[in-house]
């Protein structure tokens, strides 16, 4: 559950990064279904137990949209990131 409403579409489909959750398993980018207006669920390749510390999520944005062949470049956490 989020803090504050989203703002996303209820059944869209969003691509979330999740970060900072115990245990680590949580974490990664995901296909995020959302679920309600505070609620979102994404799928785990393995069940790694209970959630103890819930983290945050972000939606990425590709401002280069293909541009690029080998890299990308993301505004994440009020930064650009570039990779490789």
């Amino acid at each position: 559950m989020t803090q504050s409403p989203h703002g996303y579409a209820i059944g869209g489909v969003l691509r979330l990064t999740i970060a900072g959750c115990a245990p680590a398993a949580f974490n990664g980018a995901y296909a995020c279904r959302i679920t309600g207006a505070s609620t979102f669920t994404y799928p785990l390749s393995i069940d790694p137990g209970q959630n103890v510390v819930a983290g945050s999520s972000s939606f990425l944005l590709n401002l280069a949209g293909n541009y690029f062949t080998t890299s990308t470049l993301v505004y994440r956490n009020a930064q650009f990131e570039v990779a490789p």
